[in-house]
């Protein structure tokens, strides 16, 4: 948990010390844009640096099981099942193999606008956009992981758009076209706050999904359906820092505060880049969760 805390810590500096712009609603900035890449803290060693990799095979039907031998309805799911957790693992394991090898390419176009990288970042999305990746039918917990993995594809997406912003081409259309999609289930799914996934963690991470979609697409409905699910969560935090809904997890609330916090930092980025500066909203609750949750390290 130290690198998740020195990322907060150097987030919160910056959000709540530098100066932003006034949101325009004629075009959705990409924050990434505004920033230098940093320098590398060695060599890479993924072995997929400037080289091509077989996409893994697309998965159409979201997969997942719940790890957790208690859940909402009967405790705090906070129990882990060893052999559930295991199982979600080896189904999700495509899923993170996509994530790795998009993390890696859109990080060399990152650092080095490198055409190579761009090709093979390219390829790899395509491949899943043409066979409709994720769009299928979820399992109730694949319901969950489209929305971790939209939110990781199209965070990378926006790092290499902001080193290559003349990007065009017929793939890259198909691409645009499949992420705003995924973003319209992820919308669909989350709407309402009815259900606990509505209003806890997962809803965060389903609004900024549907954020970075919406700067993909400069798609202002989508800007504003996902910051309303951000500023929904940001309003759930108590006078004394914390999100009521993460308390009841029992033996893993740290846990689920850090995870919950990861995506409105997120989101708190990319509105910044936009003029809105999140954490003077909601009497700077923002700013009390994270004060709260690095406590808890």
């Amino acid at each position: 948990m130290k690198a998740f805390s020195q990322a907060v810590v150097f987030l919160f500096l910056c959000f709540t010390g530098c100066a932003h712009s006034n949101f325009s609603t004629g075009s959705i900035k990409n924050p990434f844009s505004d920033l230098s890449p940093m320098p590398s803290a060695g060599p890479n060693t993924s072995g997929l640096a400037g080289k091509c990799k077989l996409p893994p095979d697309p998965v159409i039907d979201p997969p997942g099981v719940s790890f957790y031998n208690d859940n909402f309805k009967t405790g705090h799911a906070s129990i882990i099942d060893p052999e559930q957790r295991a199982i979600r693992n080896q189904q999700v394991a495509p899923l993170n193999e996509f994530l790795a090898q998009a993390d890696t390419f859109a990080d060399e176009i990152w650092k080095t606008a490198n055409a190579k990288s761009l090709t093979c970042f390219e390829n790899l999305l395509a491949t899943w956009a043409l066979q409709k990746g994720m769009l299928g039918t979820p399992s109730p917990q694949g319901v969950f992981e489209r929305v971790w993995f939209l939110s990781g594809v199209s965070l990378a997406y926006l790092r290499v758009k902001s080193r290559l912003p003349n990007w065009q081409g017929a793939s890259k259309d198909r691409i645009d076209a499949w992420l705003e999609k995924l973003a319209q289930v992820v919308q669909s799914n989350f709407s309402g706050h009815e259900k606990i996934s509505q209003k806890n963690n997962l809803s965060y991470w389903a609004g900024l999904s549907v954020l970075s979609v919406a700067v993909v697409r400069n798609n202002p409905e989508l800007f504003s359906w996902g910051l309303t699910q951000i500023r929904f969560g940001i309003e759930q935090v108590n006078i004394d820092g914390f999100l009521p809904l993460e308390l009841t997890r029992g033996q893993r609330a740290l846990h689920y505060h850090a995870f919950a916090l990861q995506p409105l930092m997120m989101a708190a980025f990319i509105a910044r880049a936009n003029g809105i500066n999140l954490f003077s909203e909601s009497g700077a609750a923002l700013q009390r969760l994270v004060h709260t949750t690095l406590a808890g390290f």
